[in-house]
């Protein structure tokens, strides 16, 4: 984010007016930004057909029992379900969450969630 925020602070930082919209030029600079991650060959825009019931059960588990909140665990839902290796994020509340119940379930191998720090060391 511009300011450095992640998109959790962003109604708050609205009604301080600490927020102010993006200028063309930075609305342009995000979009080409976007635009060069998707042509990277790793990168796959994926669109959601359907959750099954093992799904909604991960789901209700990372909610419940982790104490994931509901757009960490759809994230994680949906890269796993899209059959991701990795997602990547800064969250370390998450990505600690997210890595236990991963350990929990012995899906480790499968998926992880990492720091950015960490997906570079290993390329």
């Amino acid at each position: 984010m511009k300011e450095g925020y992640g998109y959790r602070d962003l109604p708050n930082l609205k009604k301080k007016k600490k927020w102010s919209s993006l200028s063309e030029n930075e609305s342009t600079q995000i979009n080409e930004y976007l635009e060069n991650i998707s042509k990277l060959p790793w990168v796959e825009a994926v669109e959601l057909a359907g959750l099954e019931k093992e799904d909604l059960e991960m789901f209700s588990a990372l909610t419940l029992e982790y104490h994931l909140d509901f757009a960490d665990a759809f994230h994680i839902i949906i890269a796993m379900i899209e059959n991701c290796k990795f997602l990547v994020t800064r969250d370390e509340v998450m990505r600690e969450k997210a890595s236990a119940f991963l350990k929990d379930n012995a899906l480790e191998d499968d998926f992880e969630v990492v720091r950015p720090t960490e997906l570079l060391n290993r390329f």
